[in-house]
């Protein structure tokens, strides 16, 4: 979850890859880049995993708040991470990454109103959307 004050803010998330079964060879993935949006970064974009791992960092997802608005639903994107074990067994996994850019009590260029002491929030009239 980013949040929308006065600053932009980045956020990171690390995602872990648990392998289980009889694995024998090195699993190889890469993540297509066509399927990552211009507001999130992905690093690194392939990997691999040893024939005796179980479970090693996978990737890391970053998202930056500048030049977006909050949102009533998180914005939804799947990462196409194709898996390659050994050459035999390839397959493409459909990874939903959700983002989801808030505001806090405290913004007060927020698009959905000022924030009231009892917590309500008083929408704003005549005012344009913060964009960023």
């Amino acid at each position: 979850e980013l949040t929308k004050t006065s600053e932009n803010e980045r956020a990171t998330r690390s995602l872990l890859l648990h392998v289980g079964g009889t694995q024998e060879a090195t699993l190889r993935w890469s993540v297509d880049p066509a399927s990552v949006p211009s507001y999130l970064r992905v690093a690194p974009l392939t990997g691999t995993l040893g024939a005796t791992d179980r479970h090693a960092n996978f990737l890391n997802v970053s998202a930056d708040s500048a030049g977006m608005r909050e949102e009533l639903e998180p914005l939804l994107t799947t990462l196409n991470v194709t898996v390659d074990v050994g050459g035999r067994v390839r397959d493409t996994v459909l990874l939903p990454i959700y983002t989801i850019i808030a505001t806090t009590a405290s913004a007060a260029t927020s698009m959905w109103g000022l924030p009231q002491p009892d917590g309500r929030c008083v929408p704003r009239e005549g005012k344009a959307r913060a964009e960023g």
